[in-house]
């Protein structure tokens, strides 16, 4: 009876399939991070339309916030490459990509392009390198510089929180940049000429959009890295006009009763 018992447990063992989540949980869900220079990266892992035993998900809606007007800044890139979950443990885990570099690709966004290797390290966790840049203004080469990175995946409420900070961070701009140009229009007598004062000076408020800027009037737009926009404007009479739009739920704009107000 307990050879029996014991053999019939061998055969299971034997001829049970060697799937992807017997050898590692797999991850899924929303990751977020850090590149080593200090910018956001984020990307999703999702299960494949087509489950295999090796490449049971795929990473998804990959995006690097580098500052706006940075030619490596890169958009969102959908169905990015496969996780290999299969029998190779040096490979477990383990994704790459080249988008957009030796031809034009329709994952991303007019001419940008992505170098990408990288390694989960557990289900919740994942790390690696890459380089971005764009046809027109960088292209990736080999001088390019090789830029890591390391995710954690991300709760619902922790991603809150981001989104909360990113706004926080948005508004912090936008006040610096109007102290700045409201210095400037004083020491000018005109606020026509801040905008390329600022450039030159390097004041650090490259995400801060400046714009009809004349002798007694300016607008000043700072977008958020969650998709929410802070306005500030200030007309010619000299009253100030303040607006925004919400990306996020609960955050600063709504707050503000969306008229900017409070901000």
């Amino acid at each position: 009876m307990r050879s029996a018992l014991a053999a019939t447990i061998f055969a299971f063992l034997v001829l049970m399939p060697a799937t992807s989540s017997a050898a590692r949980p797999l991850p899924y869900g929303l990751y977020t991070g850090q590149t080593s220079d200090g910018y956001a990266v984020e990307f999703q892992v999702v299960f494949r339309d087509r489950d295999t035993a090796s490449y049971p998900v795929k990473i998804t809606n990959f995006l690097v916030r580098f500052p706006r007007g940075d030619c490596r800044r890169l958009t969102s890139v959908d169905s990015l490459t496969s996780v290999y979950f299969g029998r190779s443990a040096k490979r477990r885990g383990r994704f790459a990509a080249d988008v957009g570099i030796s031809q034009p690709d329709a994952r991303v966004y007019a001419g940008e392009q992505l170098s990408l290797t990288g390694r989960f390290s557990s289900a919740s966790a994942a790390s690696g390198q890459l380089q971005t840049g764009h046809t027109s203004g960088c292209p990736i080469s080999k001088a390019t510089p090789v830029v890591t990175f390391k995710v954690k995946r991300t709760t619902a409420a922790q991603r809150l929180q981001q989104l909360k900070a990113m706004d926080s961070k948005a508004i912090a701009s936008a006040k610096t940049a109007v102290a700045f140009v409201e210095s400037c229009g004083a020491a000018q007598s005109s606020f026509a000429t801040c905008s390329t004062l600022a450039v030159r000076n390097g004041t650090g408020l490259d995400d801060v959009e400046m714009s009809g800027m004349s002798a007694t009037s300016y607008t000043l737009t700072a977008r958020s890295e969650s998709g929410s926009t802070f306005i500030h404007a200030r007309m010619v009479d000299g009253t100030v006009v303040r607006s925004c739009t919400s990306a996020v739920a609960g955050g600063p704009c709504d707050t503000a009763g969306k008229d900017g107000s409070a901000w």
